[in-house]
């Protein structure tokens, strides 16, 4: 039999460290990474659902509040989408916010209802305003943003023709105000 010497014997030492390794690494060191990996999404999927969780809890907390926020909201579509066009208190209204506003209304007409698209009913009104241009932009923005009688107001088309210096502006808008059909309700 053959004796190593010291050259062989570290080799094989060396050889048999890097086998270990090898195996270390393969049997142990990958699969605890796999493993961090899949505890750290499931980590990160409970977290979310108890976030979600809580967030609907909080903003479920009081029945009663959560059944007047609803009743708000309710009776705001109610105002918005009536069921009936209502013309006159629509157009009394438009009347009102002009006047405030020292905008002339020089004419007014209505077009008649049609069905529109979504099944809703529309009212087109042709109105013809005179006035400075910051009341006319403060006019348009409270009708884009619902205070003018409460209603969905749709500006389908806005028309300013500016006479000579110290005239004032001419503004034709076609807006179109919404109802629910036959009374249906809103929900």
């Amino acid at each position: 039999m053959r004796r190593w010497n010291e050259k062989e014997k570290l080799a094989g030492l060396f050889c048999l460290l890097v086998w270990l390794l090898a195996g270390w690494a393969y049997f142990v060191h990958l699969p605890l990474v796999q493993a961090r990996a899949e505890a750290q999404q499931a980590y990160d999927e409970a977290r979310r659902v108890q976030v979600a969780a809580a967030n609907f809890a909080n903003g479920h907390t009081d029945p009663k509040a959560s059944q007047e926020e609803q009743q708000k909201r309710h009776a705001f579509l109610i105002q918005a989408l009536p069921d009936t066009l209502a013309q006159g208190p629509f157009l009394s209204h438009l009347e009102r916010q002009a006047a405030v506003r020292s905008l002339s209304l020089l004419d007014v007409a209505p077009q008649p209802a049609v069905r529109g698209a979504a099944g809703l009913l529309e009212l087109p009104v042709r109105v013809r305003l005179a006035g400075d241009y910051f009341s006319l932009l403060d006019f348009l923005q409270d009708l884009a943003s619902l205070r003018v009688g409460g209603r969905f107001v749709e500006v389908r088309g806005i028309k300013v023709q500016g006479g000579s210096t110290g005239e004032p502006l001419t503004c034709e808008l076609l807006v179109a105000v919404f109802a629910l059909p036959d009374g249906e309700q809103a929900s």
